[in-house]
């Protein structure tokens, strides 16, 4: 078994925090270290929060130190989709009318994952892709969206040597 960080289980990890076998600043870093290391090559990511992750990482190893109760994810790192709004996090919806839009609250998930001490390190990117078809209606072409199917492709790759990319594309059929 691995002793990076980066590939415990969130259950080995939140384990190892409580025993002050390691500190959430350790495993912030070097999950946000690999995160920058790899997102050039897999674009996974809309937006990576380095600096709030570290700082929530430190006020989680100051309650480790000081004794305190600790929740069930206490200093595990965490990714959401972008499509679940993160308070001070841009979340686009991985649509273009969003790309300004920094929510003001978390969304339920979200503030639950951070009451039992996940650390956000990153919104993931959503990628959708929209099959639309066109017709005409008094002699002006209408975009029209149907989303009575639904028909998810799944593409598996190597991008890494020890990575695998699985990209789930929804596609909406007329």
């Amino acid at each position: 078994m691995s002793d990076d960080p980066c590939f415990l289980s969130a259950t080995d990890l939140r384990r190892r925090i409580s025993r002050k076998e390691i500190s959430p600043v350790e495993v912030t870093r070097a999950v946000l270290a690999r995160a920058e290391d790899l997102q050039p090559h897999l674009n996974c990511f809309i937006t990576l929060c380095s600096d709030e992750a570290m700082a929530q990482a430190e006020a989680a190893e100051r309650k480790v130190m000081a004794g305190e109760p600790l929740g069930l994810l206490h200093g595990v790192p965490v990714t959401v989709k972008d499509i679940v709004n993160t308070k001070g996090v841009k979340t686009t919806f991985g649509a273009v009318p969003y790309r300004d839009n920094v929510p003001g609250e978390d969304a339920v998930a979200v503030a639950r994952l951070r009451a039992h001490g996940a650390i956000l390190i990153a919104q993931d990117r959503l990628i959708v892709v929209l099959e639309v078809r066109e017709r005409a209606a008094r002699d002006v072409l209408a975009a029209q969206i149907s989303v009575h199917q639904v028909l998810i492709l799944t593409d598996q790759r190597r991008v890494h040597e020890d990575v695998r990319v699985i990209h789930h594309v929804v596609v909406l059929k007329p």
